[in-house]
């Protein structure tokens, strides 16, 4: 027996309260792992000429955006599931975005309804279980 659940965010971007701190910057947090973003943030940077100024955390992102206050560098916070972003929305650690750019090329269900959040990506989830091991019904 196997059943698709429904997609969920697999990252998701979030605007943060502060702007850059410097111009023809961008200050990003991130859940993912470096191997993975860094070549998407130096294509950005190549075509845009933005520098992208990123801290690479495990876990503890949202703790320290609470520290931090409004005197976060942040801009962005990248994230790997729609658990962590939900966190952060939770703990109203992110700004509204409202962008016409964003709302045209990204599907609303991929979106917060407020402009809390953004996914790029979504990921299956999928249960399989053993026909010798588990009784249907």
């Amino acid at each position: 027996m196997r059943m698709k659940l429904a997609a969920t965010a697999a990252i998701a971007l979030t605007a943060m309260p502060m702007a850059a701190t410097a111009e023809g910057e961008v200050n990003i947090y991130s859940y993912r792992q470096a191997y993975l973003l860094e070549p998407l943030l130096n294509a950005f940077t190549d075509e845009t000429g933005i520098k992208t100024n990123v801290v690479f955390a495990r876990q503890g992102l949202a703790e320290r955006l609470e520290r931090e206050g409004r005197n976060s560098p942040a801009d962005i916070v990248m994230t790997v599931d729609i658990s962590r972003i939900n966190e952060l929305v939770e703990k109203d650690l992110v700004a509204n975005l409202q962008s016409d750019t964003m709302n045209k090329n990204i599907p609303e269900n991929l979106r917060h309804p407020d402009g809390k959040w953004y996914a790029l990506t979504t990921r299956g989830r999928l249960i399989f279980a053993s026909k010798e091991r588990v009784q249907a019904g």
